[in-house]
């Protein structure tokens, strides 16, 4: 529009945008035809239409859709008879109109092409219109790419051709503890060995597939790296992009094996992340580890995490069920011998104190999950999509009111519990009558806690279960009972999926 204006400056022209109704939105042009202009009230926020001012170019164009050019007394109101107004439409990508363009002078000075001029005007709004929408998508595109990338579970990098780091998704900079300030100093060869090979590779024009090893990974598990060349239009350059995945991944404990690593425990509560990091951070010492917590907290996770985060990794992980263990040897060995046997040997039911003292050089506390309040929704997210899976059965979503009670609620069994109170629900979309303390449970043995209750078809469901088990299965009595004939309650036995 400003090109335009400037492009017949000082000729007396004026130029107007409108929306597709009409309504000017913007003026511009020589001072005496605007002022001109002003004065017949067509100003911002004035309508142009048919309706308002009679024929004009801007309307014709709203009504056609066309360019139009009108001149003289061809304009409804006798003041515009001095002006000849070239007019064209601007439409979206749709080809919907969503404004006009106008260049309006006085007659003698009007040329033959002033309404290509406004043509060409119009058309290049649409270009610019076609750019911006086109530029909005592929910013949308990359957000969601992006996205995928930094949530991937497989850790992913990308760099120049000469190593240096460019990007580095989330569970890259985990896998190798790079931080974003850490990220503009590294370099792919402090992360993988061999990388001259792999540069060999990827300057042949070559994709590369191959088991490497982690320098900067502390536990020692195998990676299958595959690199692949991109181009970075941004850039104009090359870039090589890593994809990591694990090839070996450490199978449930069996003959001295484990299945628990950090990465594995779920957790956001302040307290309980920074007790992580303690764990990381005293894995590999030699000394002893002392996991204390009451039952249900993930003391043997741990301890098989903190095993597969040290050196001795490769080396076996001996549990001791000391259930197995002879009732008498077990209660001397940790309860003490009769009195005075030795130092601290002692019966009573408590623990040995010599023992506990020898244990307890890195003692490592797990807070209970009444604890951890702010991870419970975190865990029966974590519950529900993991059990469901397992079991092959449809998500229930659990209400929100009992969601609330699972968070205020004191769990004594702690994350044990609630992972086998999810794995009841998850089976029936219920809990016990009264688990939480409820009101109002009637002679109920279980109550519906997932949202699936609320809908029609599941009280439809269970009415007609209800009627089938007090008429023993018996089609007809159950049809009578319903009000319905008897191939209708066929019919809905067969979508409900209910055995008589």
């Amino acid at each position: 529009m400003e090109h335009l204006a400037n492009f017949v400056k000082n000729f007396n022209f004026f130029v107007l945008l409108t929306d597709e109704k009409g309504c000017i939105l913007n003026a511009l042009g020589d001072e005496k035809i605007l002022s001109e202009a002003f004065s017949l009230k067509m100003v911002p926020g004035a309508f142009m239409n048919e309706e308002n001012i009679g024929t004009n170019a801007m309307s014709m164009v709203i009504k056609s859709k066309l360019p139009v050019q009108i001149s003289g007394d061809d304009h409804f109101i006798n003041a515009y008879h001095k002006w000849t107004c070239s007019a064209a439409p601007i439409k979206d990508n749709k080809g919907k109109l969503i404004g006009v363009l106008s260049l309006t002078g006085y007659i003698e000075f009007v040329h033959s092409h002033t309404l290509g001029m406004v043509i060409a005007a119009s058309n290049a709004i649409e270009e610019m219109i076609k750019v911006k929408e086109y530029n909005k998508i592929r910013n949308m595109i990359y957000k969601y790419m992006e996205n995928i990338f930094k949530s991937s579970p497989i850790a992913i990098v990308s760099s120049d051709i000469n190593g240096k780091i460019k990007i580095c998704n989330k569970k890259a900079q985990d896998m190798f503890s790079i931080t974003d300030s850490k990220l503009q100093i590294y370099k792919i060869e402090d992360i993988v060995e061999n990388w001259n090979d792999i540069k060999t590779s990827i300057c042949l024009g070559e994709s590369d597939l191959r088991e490497i090893n982690i320098v900067v990974v502390k536990n020692k598990t195998q990676y299958q790296l595959t690199t692949s060349c991109i181009y970075n239009c941004q850039d104009d350059n090359i870039e090589i992009v890593y994809v990591f995945e694990e090839i070996k991944r450490v199978k449930k404990r069996e003959n001295g094996q484990t299945y628990y690593t950090f990465d594995k425990i779920m957790g956001e509560d302040e307290n309980f992340t920074k007790l992580i990091n303690y764990a990381k951070k005293i894995s590999d010492s030699k000394s002893t580890i002392l996991i204390m917590g009451e039952s249900g907290t993930g003391k043997e996770v741990f301890a098989q995490s903190i095993h597969n985060y040290s050196s001795r990794v490769d080396g076996p992980f001996v549990a001791l069920n000391c259930g197995a263990i002879p009732k008498q040897l077990i209660e001397s060995e940790l309860f003490g011998y009769e009195e005075g046997a030795f130092t601290g040997a002692k019966k009573g039911g408590r623990f040995r104190k010599d023992l506990y003292y020898r244990l307890n050089v890195l003692p490592l506390f797990l807070p209970p999950l009444r604890e951890r309040k702010k991870d419970i929704p975190l865990l029966v997210e974590y519950f529900v999509n993991n059990i469901s899976q397992k079991l092959n059965k449809k998500e229930p979503v659990i209400l929100k009111k009992y969601l609330e009670k699972m968070i205020k609620y004191n769990w004594p069994g702690n994350i044990r519990e609630l992972e086998n109170l999810v794995e009841l629900i998850v089976n029936t979309g219920s809990i016990p009558a009264g688990y939480f303390a409820e009101e109002n449970c009637g002679n109920d043995v279980l109550v519906d806690i997932s949202d699936d209750c609320l809908k029609l078809d599941y009280v439809e469901k269970e009415h007609v279960i209800k009627v089938l088990k007090k008429f023993k299965g018996n089609i007809t009595h159950s049809a009578e009972a319903l009000g319905i004939r008897r191939n209708t309650l066929y019919s809905k036995i067969e979508k409900y999926n209910i055995k008589v």
